[in-house]
């Protein structure tokens, strides 16, 4: 058994942990580890809190969010304007992004779910998946050990 761990920690298959992606009032998204073979990988060089360059690997937010069926790119005007996403860490961590900050159509950054670092799976305790926002000045949403992407819509009170 203990083989067969390493084998899948040495092929970046370690976790079995699943990402839920949830929105107001429709189904929830359960994606398995194995489902990202079907999304575009990319990767992204950047500094971690401490200034060292590291490489991170994973999938871009939005098509993640797409494969959910969130309104993106030319859907993504009018009242789906008025729609954030809550990203939630095991520790109940939680960061938020609005919907334009994620969409090619609005920015040129890709903000990527990661989950290898340098080409090796992301250490246990920042994985199996963490945010990555090349070019924010502080860290702070990058957050590590996230379980669940959730879409609201903002309501007036």
């Amino acid at each position: 058994m203990r083989l067969v761990l390493l084998l899948l920690l040495a092929a970046g298959q370690v976790y079995g942990q699943d990402l839920t992606i949830t929105r107001d009032n429709a189904p929830a998204t359960i994606l398995h580890h194995d489902d990202w073979n079907a999304f575009r990988r990319i990767d992204v060089q950047a500094k971690d809190k401490d200034g060292l360059t590291h490489t991170f690997s994973g999938v871009a937010v939005s098509d993640l969010l797409q494969k959910a069926g969130v309104a993106m790119g030319a859907q993504l005007r009018g009242a789906n304007m008025a729609q954030y996403l809550v990203v939630k860490a095991k520790d109940n961590y939680e960061v938020v992004f609005a919907l334009p900050e994620l969409d090619s159509v609005f920015t040129d950054r890709t903000v990527m779910l990661a989950d290898l670092m340098d080409g090796k799976p992301l250490p246990e305790n920042r994985g199996p998946y963490r945010i990555i926002v090349p070019g924010e000045k502080k860290p702070a949403r990058w957050i590590y050990e996230v379980r669940s992407l959730a879409v609201h819509v903002a309501k007036d009170e």
